[in-house]
């Protein structure tokens, strides 16, 4: 963000579909300015469609009494960002479940199919805290929040050793696993102007040619690359994280949630890390 400058960064953000302010200030970076849920949806789903924004739509379809389809339908989306660019995010994105899946006990995060995914936490290792889980491919985006809706510190509400990633993954492979159909399967399409490229180098070379042109490098995985060191918290960083639990039981048993009516969620921080 200091590389780029904060007020690019906040124009950046609002094309993508942030409504909510954004502070250009570095710390926004990791969290420092509130955003809602729907405007991370918006936002999650140019990097789904590599580029294409489309505004959110609540009503998919309106019927008069005769039987007759008379919904207002939305557009076909804005073309805002390159593709090529946002390939390379959703390619790092996609290995984020194969990093902390095996922490839960459950490879790949127990996701049947290619998702990029981000999580973010909010106040780690204090009384009160958001977590955040993202999950998204080019059919769809699922945006997941856990935390007290009352964000009071009193005793009772406390969310402590609470990571997004941990909490979310209870919502987002159920509602995966609900979805059938190999339209529900698909992956991030590389597009022209990307060249993938094998990270490790022979011996006798030093360096990789950036290739004619002007295209991105991708680097490959085969072999593979150094693994990502993710943060589990946006806001703070704790000083021993949660022990590996491989007994933790499958998200697929019976899970009933009861969501209270007209909650609605001001988290303290965006899904980041």
């Amino acid at each position: 963000m200091s590389v780029a400058g904060p007020e690019n960064v906040v124009d950046e953000v609002h094309r993508l579909g942030i409504g909510t302010e954004v502070k250009p200030v570095l710390s926004s970076a990791i969290g420092a300015s509130d955003v809602t849920m729907l405007d991370h949806v918006e936002a999650y789903g140019v990097f789904a469609t590599q580029g294409t924004r489309h505004d959110p739509v609540a009503i998919v379809k309106v019927l008069d009494s005769d039987g007759n389809d008379i919904t207002a339908h939305p557009n076909g989306g804005e073309k805002i960002a390159d593709a090529a660019s946002l390939y390379i995010v959703n390619n790092i994105l996609k290995g984020y479940p194969s990093w902390w899946g095996p922490q839960l006990g459950h490879p790949n995060l127990g996701f049947d199919r290619p998702m990029g995914v981000k999580s973010g936490t909010s106040n780690v290792g204090t009384s009160t805290g958001d977590g955040w889980l993202m999950a998204y491919n080019p059919d769809l985006v699922i945006a997941t929040w856990a935390g007290h809706t009352s964000n009071d510190p009193r005793a009772g509400n406390q969310t402590r050793q609470f990571f997004g990633v941990y909490e979310g993954y209870w919502m987002t492979v159920p509602i995966l696993r609900a979805l059938t159909g190999s339209e529900w399967r698909d992956d991030f399409r590389q597009p022209s102007g990307v060249t993938q490229v094998n990270c490790q180098l022979p011996p006798d070379v030093k360096t990789i040619q950036t290739p004619s042109g002007g295209e991105l490098v991708l680097a490959g995985d085969n072999p593979p690359c150094a693994a990502p060191s993710p943060s589990p918290s946006v806001s703070a960083s704790p000083t021993e994280l949660p022990s590996p639990s491989p007994t933790i039981p499958s998200p697929l048993s019976e899970i009933s949630p009861t969501p209270r009516r007209g909650a609605s969620p001001t988290p303290s921080a965006s899904p980041s890390p």
